[in-house]
């Protein structure tokens, strides 16, 4: 993948690595020098017009990263939105974005993750290495959850 800003434009060549189909530096330099020539309204000498090789692809497809995961349905998604500390200065954020459920970590320098609901009823991330299980009161209410991240098990109470 390169990136040109100057000329507007982004060039992604995927290659078939399944099947050790790389490309080379040299072959890839020619490539986008080939394709700036052309978005530069600049012609280019010797470019061919047809596809100069054509091989299929392996076919394969990427597996899901978990099948065991399901969306968080809405009214779990509204009575989980709120923030838990489980410190003065550290703490979960647990927010709606669309009709998805994001966690944030408040005080640690991590990118928000998707949770997604787990057939034992707990919330998991298939990219992040935790897990969030509510607390509830005797009326259903989400007073706290309880969260393990790298190992660490941590209770925090709900602030909002």
């Amino acid at each position: 993948m390169a990136l040109f800003p100057y000329l507007n434009v982004l060039v992604v060549h995927l290659a078939d690595t399944d099947n050790s189909r790389g490309v080379s530096g040299q072959v890839e330099g020619k490539l986008f020098d080939l394709i700036m020539g052309a978005r530069k309204d600049e012609p280019t000498s010797g470019a061919p017009l047809d596809p100069a090789r054509i091989k299929k692809l392996s076919g394969k497809h990427p597996t899901p990263l978990r099948s065991d995961l399901a969306a968080v349905p809405s009214s779990r998604r509204d009575a989980l939105e709120a923030r838990y500390m489980f410190s003065e200065t550290r703490g979960l954020r647990l927010y709606q974005f669309g009709d998805r459920l994001f966690a944030q970590l408040l005080g640690v320098p991590l990118p928000d993750a998707e949770l997604f609901q787990a057939s034992d009823g707990s919330l998991r991330s298939p990219v992040a290495p935790v897990v969030i299980e509510p607390v509830t009161s005797a009326n259903d209410h989400v007073e706290a959850v309880r969260m393990t991240f790298r190992g660490r098990t941590q209770t925090g109470k709900r602030a909002d």
